[in-house]
């Protein structure tokens, strides 16, 4: 009989092995639709979340490239352009509002400017 016995423990070994690993694939296939679920969803989350970005950072002055502004300087302390008639020139010849910035639109523009006291006003009403 003492021959015998090496055998039986090795068969209950390896059953208590295989009813572990049964049990462990069990707990994988039941956790498995969630994480497909949560693959398959990923690209979209992904697209939606890129979308949401700007195709490129935005620069704080207008006048420098994105290469050029190391700094993250504004327009008005362009050191490009140091002087107020450098910045102004540059910004009608790039087609921009004097006031705003934006694209040519001086005459409907919502920003009010008084040159003789340098300050802004509140936003014209339509």
């Amino acid at each position: 009989m003492t021959n015998c016995e090496p055998h039986l423990d090795a068969d209950l070994l390896h059953t208590k092995i295989l009813k572990a690993i049964d049990k462990k694939s069990d707990h994988i296939c039941l956790k498995l639709p969630d994480f497909v679920s949560v693959i398959v969803t990923r690209p979209d989350k992904i697209d939606k979340a890129l979308k949401r970005l700007p195709a490129r950072p935005k620069s704080a002055c207008i006048l420098c490239t994105l290469e050029d502004i190391l700094d993250h300087h504004t327009s008005g302390r362009c050191p490009r352009l140091s002087g107020t008639y450098a910045r102004t020139f540059q910004i009608s010849k790039m087609g921009l509002c004097g006031q705003c910035l934006k694209s040519a639109h001086e005459e409907e523009c919502m920003v009010l400017y008084d040159d003789m006291l340098r300050t802004l006003h509140i936003p014209k009403l339509p």
